[in-house]
């Protein structure tokens, strides 16, 4: 449960990170954000199981980091 709190924590905070930088690219916030996020957490903090082989929590992992992302992007740009 700690984990998961600590993946929800970080990606608040690396989203916030990324939508004070001007985006000027052609790609949605909402689609580039994420993914980097994604990427990011992935390399600091890693995800929920042990081992290199990809698994349910894996995919529960990077679906609460964009949920979390989306969500984050959404309530600022209201």
């Amino acid at each position: 449960m700690k984990s998961i709190i600590l993946t929800i924590f970080a990606s608040i905070l690396v989203t916030l990170f990324f939508i004070l930088i001007p985006n000027k690219s052609n790609i949605s916030d909402l689609i580039i954000i994420p993914i980097l996020a994604c990427m990011i957490l992935k390399y600091c903090i890693g995800d929920w199981d042990y081992g290199s082989i990809y698994s349910l929590s894996d995919v529960l992992y990077f679906v609460v980091i964009i949920i979390t992302s989306i969500g984050t992007i959404k309530f600022l740009k209201n």
